[in-house]
């Protein structure tokens, strides 16, 4: 049985949901469309801050697709792969799609 938030709480997720589309489409807006390793590699570390961030905040599905986006990225710089902006795109659709009221 969980307790219901306190609203000082509650307060704070809701000012992250507000913000969340605009932050979302920012970052997504960061993605080197030629996979520049160093751009690639600050956008990176953005798409981690918030998959962990709208994970803790409890949005669980938009936090799922962007530790897929996480992984790709790390995968790239790892030279695990190479980076496709195409493959960066379908990935976001997953991840806007998430975005609570999408």
């Amino acid at each position: 049985m969980s307790r219901p938030l306190s609203p000082a709480v509650q307060k704070l997720i809701d000012a992250y949901a507000r913000d969340l589309p605009e932050r979302c489409q920012g970052l997504r807006d960061m993605a080197p469309k030629d996979g520049n390793a160093s751009q690639l590699e600050e956008y990176g570390k953005e798409v981690h801050k918030i998959a962990g961030s709208s994970g803790s905040y409890g949005f669980r599905e938009l936090s799922e697709a962007l530790r897929v986006l996480d992984r790709y990225i790390a995968d790239c710089l790892a030279g695990e792969g190479h980076y496709d902006y195409a493959e960066d795109r379908r990935i976001w659709e997953t991840a806007m799609a998430a975005l609570p009221n999408a």
